[in-house]
């Protein structure tokens, strides 16, 4: 009986005890509950933050490389612009040396100038600067086009106006050879018939007339000088159907036997002109109609002293040129 009381008792006291323990288990477990959840809320908070960071960081790189993508795009325009530039540098250039008209291409490079300024204060620039840069890059690109075709037109017309110049060129060429061929030749016909037009002077003679005025002639005209009073030089003029008929002038020089001509002033005596251009001292001249029929002139002169013993040589001269020589011998 002892015993079982006992053991009634040992469970009344357990049953008594039980609700303690198991409010002391679950406010342990409430504890752990509220950490667990803690921890577990910080997680998610550094989770989202970390998310949050890292997107933020995308979009930071994102944007950074949108910008660099944009940088890079409106570096390849000005490149672009800058080739365009220097393209169109040339043409204009060529354009002058063919002699065309540069205002387009002025006009165009001072646009192209303007989108250069553009493109080079337009680092970061939205998408809409860089599409407009493209569209202009392709409006100067089809405007180099047509510059392009405008400058073969330019040379096609510049090689037609050379190649036409050139044959011009050679057809006055061709024209001047033939005026020069001409001229010359006139100028030959014209040297042959001033040479054919030289009158000649035959059968000169030399006569003296003494003291007395009497005339003597020789055959082998010698003559002895304390008997010559005055000369006389009588000629012939052939035919020549050439030469003018006119009023013409003869010249008569009486050279001693060095060589030195006879003149005097004050006997009529004194210089012409050559054919050749040589001033020579004359002897004596006169005038004649020249008519064509072999006509018979002659001279009389005195030389008022005593001439020198030797040979003297007679040369008559009709416009320039010697048209008879003869001589005679003084002892």
């Amino acid at each position: 009986m002892v015993l079982k009381f006992a053991d009634n008792y040992n469970f009344t006291k357990n049953q008594k005890n039980q609700p303690a323990n198991f409010m002391a288990d679950n406010g342990s477990n409430n504890k752990k509950i509220w950490i667990i959840a803690v921890v577990l809320l910080l997680l998610i908070i550094n989770g989202v933050q970390f998310y949050l960071s890292r997107q933020d960081k995308k979009d930071i790189a994102d944007k950074q490389e949108s910008i660099e993508k944009k940088d890079n795009q409106i570096k390849v325009q000005t490149a672009k612009l800058d080739s365009l530039n220097h393209e169109l540098d040339l043409k204009i250039a060529q354009v002058e040396q063919l002699g065309g008209d540069t205002t387009k291409l002025g006009q165009m490079r001072r646009e192209l100038l303007a989108e250069l300024k553009t493109a080079r204060a337009a680092r970061g620039g939205d998408l809409a600067t860089i599409r407009r840069l493209n569209a202009k890059i392709k409006d100067f690109e089809t405007m180099m086009t047509e510059r392009d075709e405008e400058i073969e037109q330019l040379k096609s017309q510049n090689q037609q106006l050379f190649e036409e110049t050139t044959r011009l060129k050679k057809n006055v060429a061709q024209r001047e050879d033939s005026i020069s061929r001409l001229s010359q030749r006139s100028n030959q016909q014209e040297q042959q018939l001033a040479l054919a037009a030289i009158l000649q002077a035959v059968n000169i003679k030399v006569h003296i007339i003494d003291h007395r005025g009497k005339e003597k002639e020789d055959d082998a005209a010698e003559f002895k000088a304390r008997k010559i009073d005055k000369i006389k030089v009588s000629f012939k003029l052939t035919d020549n159907k050439v030469a003018k008929i006119e009023t013409k002038e003869v010249f008569m020089r009486v050279l001693e036997p060095e060589g030195s001509c006879l003149y005097d002033l004050s006997t009529g005596g004194g210089r012409f002109s050559s054919a050749d251009g040589k001033e020579l001292y004359y002897t004596a001249k006169q005038s004649f109609l020249f008519d064509n029929k072999q006509q018979q002139l002659s001279f009389l002169w005195g030389k008022g002293a005593r001439f020198k013993e030797g040979t003297h040589t007679i040369e008559l001269y009709c416009e320039g040129h010697q048209i008879g020589t003869g001589s005679f011998t003084v002892k």
